[in-house]
């Protein structure tokens, strides 16, 4: 009698135990998988916004450098003598 109580007491603390070892394990792998996926996400969100603010930045301010140099060009060198070549000749 107290043989197979202590058996079946063993058993189910075997039992208990490996079930508690493999929901420990499932549970920290979904943790993990969740926490990743959510760090990743937002580190990925933060650095898009900051690399998406630092090129526009930089894309806007060579764009406005280009296109006021073009214009400038244009209405110093090309416009005057635009002018004076329609209305001189």
């Amino acid at each position: 009698m107290f043989l197979s109580d202590f058996i079946i007491d063993c058993l189910f603390l075997f039992v208990l135990g490996v079930y508690s070892f493999i929901l420990l394990f499932f549970y920290s792998f979904i943790l993990l998988f969740f926490y990743s996926f959510i760090l990743l996400f937002f580190y990925s969100f933060i650095l898009l916004f900051f690399y998406s603010f630092i090129l526009l930045f930089f894309y806007s301010f060579i764009l406005l450098f280009f296109y006021s140099f073009i214009l400038l060009f244009f209405y110093s060198f090309i416009s005057p003598v635009l002018f004076f070549y329609f209305f001189c000749f």
